[in-house]
């Protein structure tokens, strides 16, 4: 789209003559009509119809008005865009519309809108243009639909695990993406991508900005790239960012003769209401990476209008808000810093590779995948071995019946399902989520061991805890849903710093015993002593939070 530039909405002309009746006012009126260009309203050679003279404009009458041009396409005609079958192979053509005065407001680049206007048809030097006077434009929200029902493969395990308020978002990502990676290896984050998956498809991020952003960290990054990848199949809208696509926004010239810029969207702006995947972030420049956490930090993408552009823009820089999920990945083990900036890190237990601390911190959940314990590694490479010999011996035709344990299908009807609950935050949920911010910014910055806590923390926490209670199918933010966001937070700090004033150790991966216990009654157990030692915590650092303490 273009910078908002005006257009002359109406004119008045006279004739020179004094004694000609065009001399008179209101006798020539030029009115801007729908589809006409600039020169329909002023030129220099319109003549008199009475006497033939040359008519002179009165320029104090010139009304002047908003106008934008605009640059529209079918969703499917970005690569990754959409994954709708039959959509390779054919060619889309963008549809210039324009739009004028009150609709120049509040258009979103990236976003899906239905326009009403009239065709015109533009004749110049041989080349024939097709565009679109807009007369209404509406903002197009998919809403999935509330007749869609559960699979029956989910149904069966959403009754089977209505004990346990953890095991049915538990058993979810233990069966999420079993194609890629065998149940139990890269369990926490395929919990994580689903949490991001439910909060991706939320049609509500006026309030939260966007969805969550999730960043992996592990040596083994062709799996990584691998389950990521199959995140984006699921998800509804996906831009899978490459070198050769721009990641911001960029600045050209106008080719419709405005005079001014037009402003091309990046990924980021592209993947508005869906998932982008940035690959690896290691591989991106400095300065890339810095601009990056600049928009994650603000939530939108500045862009600034050249100077050359000054006289016809109003705005010498816009604010372009950024509606979605960044998804990345980076190995550890590709760490360039010098010993000496190495050596100042002493709490940092886990490196980043080539991706800075204050960018990290910009992502909502940071997985970590090399655990400290080298058993749980050893386990994971060992089912991940197993797997790949296991498909190695089956024959072609066998090797294709293969069946997940939850279809592409089955999840991606499930995640319509679950995208149309809208949970409210109950105040049990609200107190334990402030009490647990309240209490970490006050232990981690005044303890020997202090290391860094987000500002951002508290909108993670909510916006996870809202996404597990869609996970888990229920209409309210729960006690237990603030408590695993609680517990999803505190293991990811702990993975970066080695440090949990709750005691936690991660776990990345999980054995079969543990898949056991986690998925099990003792699961709720080890639960309600977390539930214990959170509220010790808040009691003894929170004393004074405002939020009043729900009844028991």
């Amino acid at each position: 789209m273009t910078n908002v530039i005006q257009y002359t909405q109406s004119a008045r002309y006279q004739c020179p003559e004094s004694g000609c009746v065009g001399s008179e006012p209101y006798i020539y009126i030029r009115l801007h009509t729908a589809g006409a260009s600039e020169s329909r309203t002023i030129r220099p050679d319109f003549e008199c119809h009475y006497c033939g003279n040359i008519l002179e404009e009165d320029v104090s009458c010139r009304v002047l008005a908003d106008k934008r041009v605009v640059k529209m396409m079918d969703p499917a005609a970005i690569p990754g865009l959409s994954w709708s079958p039959g959509a390779e192979g054919k060619r889309h053509q963008a549809v210039t519309v324009f739009l004028r005065e009150e609709l120049v407001q509040g258009i979103e680049m990236g976003a899906h809108y239905t326009v009403v206007g009239i065709p015109t048809i533009d004749r110049c030097r041989g080349d024939i243009t097709m565009s679109i006077e807009a007369n209404s434009i509406v903002k197009h929200v998919v809403q999935p639909s509330p007749s869609v029902a559960l699979p029956d493969s989910v149904a069966r395990l959403h009754q089977d695990r209505l004990g346990s308020p953890y095991s049915f978002a538990a058993s979810l990502a233990f069966a999420f993406a079993s194609s890629v990676s065998p149940p139990g290896a890269y369990h926490k984050l395929k919990l994580s991508m689903l949490l991001s998956l439910v909060s991706t498809h939320s049609n509500d991020k006026s309030k939260d900005g966007g969805g969550l952003h999730v960043m992996a960290v592990g040596s083994d990054t062709l799996l990584l790239s691998r389950l990521l990848t199959y995140c984006t199949a699921i998800s509804s809208r996906c831009v899978h960012h490459t070198v050769d696509k721009h990641l911001f926004a960029k600045v050209t010239k106008d080719t419709h003769g405005t005079g001014t810029c037009s402003i091309d969207a990046g990924s980021l702006l592209l993947s508005h209401g869906g998932c982008c995947f940035l690959g690896d972030l290691g591989q991106m420049k400095k300065d890339v990476q810095s601009s990056l956490q600049g928009v994650m930090e603000k939530d939108a993408v500045t862009v600034q209008i050249p100077k050359k552009y000054e006289d016809s823009g109003v705005l010498q820089s816009l604010e372009l808000p950024i509606r979605c999920s960044i998804w990345a990945y980076t190995d550890p083990n590709t760490c360039k810093k010098p010993a000496s900036i190495a050596a100042a890190d002493l709490y940092l237990q886990q490196e980043l590779g080539n991706v800075s601390k204050t960018l990290a911190d910009c992502f909502s959940l940071v997985c970590y995948m090399d655990g400290t314990s080298e058993t749980g590694d050893m386990y994971a490479e060992s089912l991940l071995v197993e797997d790949i010999l296991n498909c190695a011996m089956l024959e072609e035709e066998d090797l294709e019946n293969v069946s997940e344990l939850l279809s592409t299908e089955d999840i991606k009807q499930f995640l319509q399902v679950a995208c149309c609950l809208q949970p409210q935050l109950t105040p049990t949920a609200e107190y334990l989520i402030q009490g647990y911010f309240v209490s970490s910014r006050r232990l981690r910055s005044n303890n020997i061991q202090s290391c860094p806590f987000p500002p951002t923390a508290l909108r993670t926490l909510t916006a996870v805890a809202c996404a597990h209670a869609k996970l888990s199918l229920r209409t309210y933010v729960a006690e237990e849903d603030a408590l695993m966001s609680i517990y999803l937070f505190e293991e990811s700090v702990t993975s970066r710093y080695g440090y949990s004033i709750l005691g936690i150790q991660p776990t990345p991966h999980f054995r079969h015993g543990n898949i056991v216990q986690y998925l099990g009654k003792e699961n709720d157990t080890q639960m309600e002593h977390f539930h214990l030692q959170l509220l010790r915590l808040i009691s003894s650092h929170a004393q004074d939070l405002t939020l009043r303490q729900p009844e028991e």
